[in-house]
């Protein structure tokens, strides 16, 4: 290989890490990343994998897409398919995991939703993880 191909290889990891750093620490541009930390959504999301969302209005969610919330219950972040829109008032979301048999026991109001799933891949939770370590520094001066 190449010196320049090995420098061009190097700069794009560098990058990506880069990137991956300011999703992971808050929004860029309404852009964040979560990890999925249970099955509730499998086979559709897994354990482990990464998922980035995209800030939208809550009007523009439309019935079967994937978002993400906090629960009116606990406060946790979730990602669950909305099943159906419910605008008695104000605009109310009924969710569910794929994986699961019944629907959320709670409705997830408007200002709840964080947004809306627009990928997803174990590879973004592979640099994540290397990213968390606390070797990372490291990494990068590498």
């Amino acid at each position: 290989m190449t010196y320049l191909k090995k420098r061009g290889i190097i700069i794009f990891i560098m990058l990506v890490m880069i990137a991956g750093i300011f999703l992971m620490r808050g929004p860029v541009l309404g852009w964040r990343m979560h990890t999925i930390v249970s099955g509730s959504m499998y086979p559709e999301l897994r354990i482990g994998e990464v998922v980035v969302t995209q800030q939208v209005e809550a009007s523009r969610v439309s019935t079967g897409s994937i978002i993400a919330f906090y629960s009116p219950v606990d406060g946790q972040l979730i990602c669950h398919r909305v099943i159906d829109i419910l605008a008695a008032g104000d605009l109310l979301f009924r969710t569910k995991g794929d994986a699961n048999a019944y629907p959320d026991v709670f409705l997830v109001p408007a200002e709840s939703v964080v947004g809306e799933v627009r990928y997803s891949t174990s590879i973004l939770a592979q640099i994540s993880e290397t990213i968390r370590s606390p070797f990372s520094p490291f990494m990068i001066a590498i």
